[in-house]
């Protein structure tokens, strides 16, 4: 008999990453006497795994080994197996195998009937029934041994969460915290933090009051005062200097600048502007474009340059909130970042007082930000929103709507149909479809309801009563849209996207597929069409050896919103290389951008656009205090190259205008 396979995929909760050594040898196999004795190159194979391999080729190692077994020992190797993709939080794995196991169950509980009470727990939660699993678990008699214990207390965590009682799972994380140690204790620490300050402020306060147990309700007070009150960590630390926060040293990743924050509000600003975006990590590169856009808008700037100064946000909460620590103290008077949407959250703590931020992304509809913090993004939804109006200024009152089944796709589906019907338009059918897909016509046909009337060619004829189509897709999948499309009739059907759609790197054998698209599209991306002398495609092409042309335009117009926050915040325009810059009533940039469409691989502009200004000249950047200066790879015309060049700190910079940025007053 064959073993199962393992079709792993990797997905385990932070919290749940329990690879803890006090699991790795809890589980004595029982001795009873094997009816078939396996081969020595197995037990080899084995033994080998077992030092080395992960807790996935464990687990397949002990079905391989288990399946030249018989009896009791068959059924230890399979329960072991089962236990070491839990014991490694890897919950949805062990479920699935499982259910690959189900018929022998039955062998488990004749070899140990506590073990076997927790793997049908996970059977049942696998099977979806959640309830059930609950108390199958609550009830494995007692006593247990510690790996028992861990795996009772993980499942019973897993079990809360899945049924929304996030209170419930964090007492079982606080349980696991005395009984790990090591890199297991910190990992299900930093879980159950994760798991804390997700909780909104009334929840946090009903359950401290719910609680009396004092370690759990530590926790919970921490948490409620991270989130409300900062400057009184440090009084939280006098009041539990026995608590495992202060004990492993925990508190101290929370607070390790903390009087700043008491001082912040209490003294005047300076003139400086400080920027924090990834300086390593996944997102460097982008980080590097958009600091070389903000340093060509402050090479265009006239009058005083102020002093910039760049700092190292990183790739997560923390990394951006010790980063903010820093700026604080050096007072600035305004501050650009975070980038990342998970760094946002940071900025709920805000001491009173603070100068205002300039966030380069948009928060959820959850997290409430303090007044002080301005959001601006290249939005997909803002995009939707404004093809929606765009449509209905061309005349089209009826449209259709083609978009993923992604939370993406979702959102600017979600955005587009709430903007077209506000404005008076219909949105008379729509479509979904999955990006796993390449062969969309159970989609196309009934979305256009596509007939052909005989011969043996195709030549369909589309439904009347619509004026045109938004398409919501990501580049990969639009140019194998945009051609199925035009197959099943649509090819003169007016059709709109999103700037997603269009990096900014002119790529005509790959964009003929975006062929009769319309776009909204940042003013900047539209010179790449102008002659080689014009100061446009001069500034332009700054923008294409940046390696991210629309990130480098996003980042050019964010350094223009903060030098004339002024102007905005007293109701002017700025225009900018994102397109037009206005402030609203809720704090967000918005963006009237400009609009072009595909011909034969090239998006042309539809409508006069401002990408520069005329005159070039020379000037020198002032030094930009406490920059990193990495090396950023550049992308050509032609696509990706290997060109490394340092970025300047203090240099001459190319500037394509002698005139301030059009500040287009209110009306």
């Amino acid at each position: 008999m064959n073993p199962p396979r393992l079709s792993i995929h990797p997905i385990a909760n932070l919290w749940l990453a329990l690879l803890a050594i006090v699991l790795m040898g809890g589980c004595a196999p029982t001795s009873v006497k094997p009816t078939a004795q396996p081969s020595q190159d197995a037990q080899r194979q084995l033994a080998q795994v077992l030092e080395t391999g992960t807790p996935e080729q464990v687990a397949q190692a002990r079905l391989d080994y288990a399946a030249q077994l018989s009896g009791a020992q068959r059924a230890q190797q399979e329960m072991l197996a089962i236990e070491s993709l839990i014991d490694a939080g890897l919950i949805d794995e062990a479920g699935r195998l499982i259910a690959m196991l189900a018929n022998r169950q039955e062998d488990w509980a004749r070899l140990d009937s506590r073990r076997a009470a927790l793997l049908s727990g996970l059977g049942l939660l696998q099977e979806g029934e959640t309830v059930r699993a609950l108390n199958t678990v609550q009830n494995v008699p007692v006593p247990l041994s510690l790996p028992e214990t861990i795996r009772r207390l993980v499942l019973m965590a897993e079990i809360y969460q899945r049924l929304d009682l996030p209170v419930d799972a964090i007492r079982q994380l606080v349980a696991l915290d005395s009984l790990l140690e090591g890199e297991a204790a910190e990992r299900n620490r930093e879980a159950l933090w994760q798991a804390l300050i997700a909780l909104p402020p009334t929840t946090l306060r009903t359950a401290i009051d719910t609680y009396s147990e004092q370690t759990m309700q530590g926790w919970l007070s921490l948490a409620l005062l991270y989130k409300t009150e900062p400057n009184q960590l440090y009084a939280w630390r006098l009041q539990h200097r026995d608590h495992p926060a202060v004990t492993t040293g925990f508190l101290d990743r929370l607070i390790p600048q903390q009087p700043l924050l008491t001082a912040i509000g209490d003294q005047s600003f300076t003139d400086l502007i400080a920027v924090i975006l990834p300086e390593h990590g996944r997102f460097k590169h982008i980080g590097q474009s958009i600091r070389l856009g903000m340093e060509s808008t402050l090479a265009l700037h006239i009058g005083p340059v102020p002093e910039v100064r760049y700092f190292d946000g990183g790739d997560t909460v923390h990394s951006f909130e010790q980063a903010l620590f820093e700026v604080l103290s050096q007072r600035p008077s305004i501050i650009i970042g975070p980038l990342l949407k998970p760094q946002l959250e940071v900025l709920t703590r805000l001491p009173a007082g603070s100068p205002p931020v300039l966030a380069l992304n948009i928060a959820t509809d959850d997290l409430l930000l303090p007044l002080n913090v301005i959001e601006y993004a290249l939005s997909p939804e803002q995009d939707a929103r404004a093809a929606a109006k765009r449509m209905i200024e061309d005349g089209h009152y009826r449209a259709l709507m083609l978009s993923a089944d992604t939370e993406l796709g979702q959102r600017m589906a979600s955005a587009f149909e709430s903007e077209f019907t506000l404005r008076g338009g219909t949105l008379v059918d729509q479509r979904t479809y999955s990006e796993s897909e390449t062969d969309f016509r159970e989609q196309i046909q009934p979305l256009l309801r596509s007939r052909s009337f005989g011969g043996r060619r195709y030549n369909p004829v589309i439904r009347s009563d619509v004026d045109a189509i938004f398409v919501a897709a990501t580049p990969s999948l639009i140019v194998q849209l945009v051609p199925q499309l035009d197959y099943h009739g649509a090819e003169k059907l007016p059709r709109y996207s999103t700037s997603l759609i269009y990096d900014g790197i002119p790529n005509a054998q790959v964009d003929k597929d975006k062929n009769g698209l319309i776009i909204p599209v940042s003013p900047l991306l539209l010179a790449a069409q102008s002659e080689p002398d014009d100061p446009r495609y001069i500034r332009y092409e700054q923008a294409l050896l940046s390696g991210y042309p629309r990130l480098f335009a996003f980042g050019a117009d964010a350094m223009l919103v903060a030098l004339h926050l002024d102007e905005l915040r007293n109701g002017d325009w700025l225009e900018g290389q994102t397109g037009k810059l206005r402030l609203s009533g809720t704090q967000v940039i918005e963006r009237e951008p400009a609009w072009g469409q595909f011909e034969n691989g090239v998006l042309k502009p539809l409508d006069g656009f401002s990408a520069s200004s005329p005159i070039q000249r020379r000037i020198t950047v002032p030094h930009l205090k406490n920059a990193t200066n990495p090396g950023i790879t550049y992308r050509s015309l032609e696509g990706p190259r290997n060109m490394t060049t340092p970025v300047p700190s203090s240099s001459e910079v190319p500037v394509f205008s002698d005139r301030a940025p059009h500040v287009i007053p209110k009306r």
